[in-house]
Formats: C-alpha cells, sequence, structure tokens
C-alpha cells in the first residue's frame, strides 16, 4: 500500500526513498503520474564484487541501477524517461550518491531534484 504523504512530489516524478545502509539502502521508489503513484520495485543483487540495487517499473520503462559501495551509492543506470528525479535520504546517516549529474551528499531527511534539463 502506497502512502500517499511519502510521496509529495510533482506530477510526472520519480521519488527514490534511500534507507540505511544495514538494510542495503532500500526504502521505496514511487512514479506519481496523472495522479496515480505506482510503487516501484526495489531488488538488491549481492554480488562477489559489488553489490548492486536495481529499481524499475514493470515495463521497465524506468530503470536506475546502484552500486552499494562503502559509505556510497553509485548510479551505473539512470533511465528515467524523461520524468524529473527526487532522491530522499529516509535513514538516519548522511549519504553519498553518485548520479551521472554528479555527486550529492544528502543529509539525514533531505530530498534532492535530479532533473537532467537542469544539467544541459
Amino acid at each position: 500500500m502506497v502512502k500517499r504523504e511519502e510521496c509529495m512530489v510533482p506530477e510526472g516524478s520519480i521519488l527514490i526513498r534511500f534507507g540505511n545502509r544495514d538494510a542495503c539502502y532500500v526504502q521505496s521508489a514511487y512514479l506519481k503520474e496523472d495522479d496515480n503513484i505506482e510503487e516501484l520495485g526495489m531488488r538488491v543483487h549481492l554480488g562477489t564484487v559489488k553489490d548492486t540495487l536495481v529499481i524499475d517499473n514493470e515495463t521497465l520503462t524506468i530503470r536506475f541501477g546502484c552500486y552499494l559501495l562503502q559509505g556510497k551509492l553509485q548510479f551505473y543506470r539512470w533511465r528515467n524517461g524523461g520524468k524529473a528525479v527526487y532522491l530522499e535520504n529516509a535513514g538516519d546517516e548522511k549519504l553519498n550518491i553518485e548520479t551521472p549529474y554528479g555527486e550529492i551528499l544528502l543529509a539525514v531527511g533531505e530530498r534532492v531534484r535530479i532533473d537532467e534539463s537542469l544539467y544541459k
């Protein structure tokens, strides 16, 4: 069940909420479109060298992948379907996140907007 208060972002946006490192940073992810909120899948893949977190929707038009590194999340896939993406730190420690558009240090409770049009 999607909690509407968690997904307070503009229409046509994606919200990715990261939790704590001990839970592989998994919290929740949503696509808000046409007054509907779709919960996106979040799956952790434990690897031999690097662990990864994959976030996507059923049709795979939205797909993110990031490496779960020591003290850092590093995106290696960023398919946002042209939508603005909001990243939120819902955990209780600072998060260092590397996106295709630069590195961000997110304070506890902080939410930032990543919009590729802002970086062109």
